[in-house]
């Protein structure tokens, strides 16, 4: 776990004394990173329909993914936990795997109509088997998020864009989502989980 009063390392340090930001950047520590989610930050999660997900793997080598769902697919589960659910993908299980053995993420939750944002890090845990399998239509994993530190992150600097509409491809209960095109291709017609395999 970070300290959540000293999150700087020697990398940040450097650069904050060389800019002279150091009683600013600790400042910012004193007012705005907290590890509790308020009710206004669960509000905000809550009705985000994606956000950026950061994730390692065992050799610290990163990836970052974009996770889109219905309104309210990530959950703030108590004051400290949020939980979120995975659906099918391309098979590669990147952001899965590494959640797997390193645990630690990073997430990013932008409105992008009304700017704002929201940083949060954490310690991810994923589950074959969980209640909350039940309640998001689509699920074959949920993930458990313990969170470790968040923060409100200024805004100034993201572009003003208005949602034109939802993906078709959006889980819904009681509704069969169409297939990708690239599951059709013949070149990968043999490797295909027999779920996805044409009928």
């Amino acid at each position: 776990m970070t300290d959540i009063n000293d999150p700087y390392h020697a990398g940040s340090k450097k650069w904050q004394e060389s800019f002279g930001t150091e009683k600013l950047a600790q400042r910012q520590v004193e007012l705005i990173y907290h590890n509790k989610v308020t009710e206004e930050e669960k509000t905000f999660i809550e009705s985000r329909d994606m956000f950026f997900l950061s994730t390692t793997n065992n050799e610290g080598w990163p990836t970052c993914s974009y996770k889109g769902g219905p309104v309210g697919f990530v959950r703030v589960i108590d004051e400290h936990t949020i939980a979120f659910p995975d659906y099918d993908g391309n098979g590669m299980f990147l952001s899965i795997g590494n959640m797997s053995l390193s645990h630690k993420v990073g997430m990013l939750f932008i409105d992008f109509e009304n700017p704002q944002r929201l940083r949060l890090h954490g310690i991810a845990h994923v589950y074959e088997e969980d209640e909350l399998l039940s309640e998001f239509a689509g699920a074959q994993l949920i993930i458990r998020v313990t969170i470790d530190q968040m923060f409100i992150n200024c805004p100034r600097y993201i572009h003003h864009y208005k949602k034109i509409e939802e993906s078709m491809f959006t889980p819904e209960k009681g509704i069969s989502a169409p297939i990708p095109d690239w599951k059709n291709l013949e070149a990968i017609q043999d490797v295909l989980p027999e779920k996805n395999k044409r009928k």
